[in-house]
């Protein structure tokens, strides 16, 4: 697990390296209206699992339950110095301009041979439910948690020669801040209370992993599915019960922008 932090961490060390260098590339280039930065809405199907592990939970089993989301994409390419010369010079032919054009429906088809990878910055924030239903003998509890996330990846994409459609796939950090929530079932309803008292249930922050790969095509659509790894306990009441939450969400995203 330490190692896992460690990498995480270094996820966020190697984020705010690409920013800088981006920021830079844009300050001082001939012509850095060329990189193009996209703007998406998005809804998605996520299956979230809540682990518990304890001595109060070694007859209880998790299950993974559906939630509806909602959120917003913001798509900012990386651009390095090196190649702002030739954004200056060729800036309708150079492979980096051809390939966030190609997307964002402004490029040159006839370069479109010449169209290589690029990597880009998502910053994905969203209005998230995380459901899970607990089951033990004779009962059953259905837990629903409601946070507002923010995901931030480095991306790397790759455009198709021969179509519109582009794939990506990215890899980064996300952090979670719980709204509200609720556990129900057998007759009986109760609000989650988030904070870090032995009176709590859960703690408010949470954090970890992000993985995405996605598909955009016809020019406004992009889909990809995600899973979520999540670093911290967020038991109030730790060690007894652990509480992790992970989870797989597919998206179907519209761009605005």
């Amino acid at each position: 697990m330490k190692k896992i932090k460690k990498f995480g961490l270094l996820l966020l060390i190697l984020i705010g390296l690409f920013v800088q260098n981006a920021c830079i590339a844009q300050s001082t280039g001939p012509n850095p209206a060329q990189a193009k930065i996209l703007q998406f809405i998005d809804a998605s199907f996520d299956l979230i699992k809540i682990n518990n592990k304890g001595e109060s939970f070694v007859d209880e089993k998790d299950k993974p339950a559906v939630s509806f989301n909602i959120g917003y994409n913001l798509w900012v390419p990386l651009v390095n110095g090196q190649h702002l010369q030739q954004l200056g010079k060729d800036s309708e032919n150079s492979p980096e301009s051809i390939a966030f054009d190609k997307i964002a429906n402004n490029y040159n088809p006839e370069a479109s041979n010449k169209t290589n990878g690029y990597f880009f910055l998502s910053f994905s924030p969203e209005f998230i439910g995380k459901n899970s239903n607990q089951t033990g003998d004779g009962y059953s509890t259905h837990v629903s948690l409601y946070y507002l996330e923010l995901p931030i990846l480095i991306n790397y994409a790759l455009p198709m020669k021969d179509n519109d459609g582009m794939i990506h796939f990215g890899i980064g950090v996300y952090a979670a801040a719980g709204l509200f929530g609720k556990f129900s079932g057998n007759g009986f309803s109760q609000s989650v209370k988030f904070g870090s008292s032995d009176n709590d249930d859960l703690k408010r922050m949470d954090y970890g992993i992000a993985i995405n790969a996605g598909y955009s095509f016809l020019k406004k659509w992009d889909a990809s599915i995600n899973y979520d790894l999540g670093l911290r306990d967020v038991s109030a009441t730790s060690p007894d019960p652990s509480t992790k939450i992970s989870g797989f969400s597919l998206n179907i995203a519209y761009r605005i922008h």
